[in-house]
């Protein structure tokens, strides 16, 4: 919500908080979008900007649930085109690497004191 700070023109509000106190900007626009949270502009507001944000959080990390995936087809295309990797079924034998431990191991390490 906030407009970005111009990095030309530092003020109070870039040093940390125990530094030097924010200088709030009352009546600016923000000030009074927030100032009567239970009003229907505020809601608006709110509703508006949650919609974009889960909008953009679903095409980047393609969540599931999603209210947009409905059957198994809308998975596939969703997310499992990007994310799952193959089945272990769909391995050949030969293709796979011998593993380098049958069981777990221990590594000496030395660690410097202090």
């Amino acid at each position: 919500m906030v407009a970005p700070q111009d990095w030309t023109r530092p003020d109070a509000n870039f040093m940390p908080i125990n530094k030097d106190p924010n200088d709030y900007d009352w009546g600016s626009d923000f000030d009074l979008a927030v100032q009567d949270v239970l009003s229907p502009e505020f809601n608006d507001l709110w509703n508006d900007d949650a919609a974009t944000n889960t909008e953009v959080y679903s095409k980047v990390f393609h969540a599931v649930p999603a209210d947009n995936v409905r059957n198994w087809d809308d998975y596939h295309e969703f997310y499992e085109q990007y994310f799952v990797s193959p089945s272990p079924k769909d391995t050949k034998e030969e293709d796979k690497e011998p593993a380098r431990y049958l069981y777990g191991h221990v590594v000496k390490r030395r660690v410097s004191k202090g």
